[in-house]
């Protein structure tokens, strides 16, 4: 019982400490705030409900559960000033290329030692981007669902980023994203790059909302297209991305369909995620670096 009686303590105490913490309420300490919030979220509440079984007055817990609500929505509502901020930078153009990657990497450093996956700068993009709320993504029952078509899931935001250095596309290129999912992707690659992204989504729900994303933020050299990927129109693509939107015998057709236009121009693809080994087995690719078949790595590859 001492133990747990000092878990709840510590939980208090932690409560108390971030109620006091006034650099929580300055925009630009994002990530101090994320982490805060992420406390309030899960730790501190669970131990504030465990008071309840140790003889502590039910009011005593209302009361900190009060509390924590109340210091949620103040961190929550600096939140969204940030992120309108940031919308309004891209929509103004004042938040593009690499100001627009200082202001990310500044607000959401990495982790050190910390490779791939999600982080706070995941937070971070989908709060300043996705003002609308998403439609469901995990649709196998829509018509025409293949099995071996992956359910939607988001690239994590430093490999997107990762992506974007990586590319060095010329005015001439064209970035096609290959299952588009919520646009999140084609509109990251634009906005940091500059190229002509356009993005490829099967599901009508989610290619409806990438569309609004970028309408919102007056993207014109960014379009959505939905279809499936083996009868979709990729002649004007040169940068093609896969996030291992397919397996099987639809991803080895949808590569097939690819490799067709690297005899009229130039192909380079970048893929993350198993796919990745399937990529690296098309004769007519390439990889830019190595290893070629690691799926948490995103890797380049072109065409010979």
């Amino acid at each position: 019982m001492r133990r747990v009686m000092e878990r709840e303590r510590q939980a208090v105490a932690r409560l108390e400490a971030l109620e006091s913490d006034d650099g929580l309420l300055v925009e630009d300490a994002f990530a101090a705030r994320a982490s805060a919030l992420e406390e309030l979220e899960a730790d501190i509440p669970g131990a504030v409900e465990a008071l309840a079984v140790t003889g502590v007055p039910s009011a005593v817990v209302a009361d900190l559960a009060r509390r924590i609500r109340r210091l949620r929505d103040r961190l929550e509502r600096v939140d969204r000033a940030l992120f309108a901020r940031l919308r309004d930078g891209i929509r103004e153009g004042s938040l593009r290329g690499e100001a627009l990657r200082r202001a990310l990497l500044s607000l959401a450093p990495p982790v050190r030692g910390a490779e791939g996956g999600y982080d706070v700068l995941d937070t971070l993009i989908s709060g300043a981007l996705l003002d609308e709320q998403p439609p469901a993504t995990v649709r196998p029952e829509l018509q025409g669902w293949d099995p071996e078509m992956v359910p939607y899931q988001p690239t994590p935001a430093r490999i997107v980023l990762e992506l974007a250095t990586r590319l060095r596309p010329t005015v001439d290129d064209v970035f096609c994203d290959l299952g588009a999912g919520l646009g999140q992707v084609c509109v990251l690659v634009h906005l940091l790059t500059g190229v002509r992204a356009v993005g490829i989504e099967v599901d009508p729900a989610l290619w409806a909302y990438s569309e609004r994303l970028a309408r919102r933020l007056g993207l014109a050299d960014v379009t959505f297209f939905v279809g499936d990927a083996r009868q979709a129109d990729l002649t004007m693509g040169t940068l093609f991305f896969l996030y291992t939107p397919f397996t099987g015998t639809l991803l080895a057709a949808v590569l097939a369909r690819i490799g067709e236009l690297a005899a009229r121009h130039r192909i380079r693809v970048a893929s993350y995620g198993p796919c990745t080994s399937w990529v690296a087995r098309e004769g007519w690719l390439m990889p830019e670096d190595a290893p070629a078949d690691d799926p948490e790595r995103l890797v380049l590859f072109r065409s010979r």
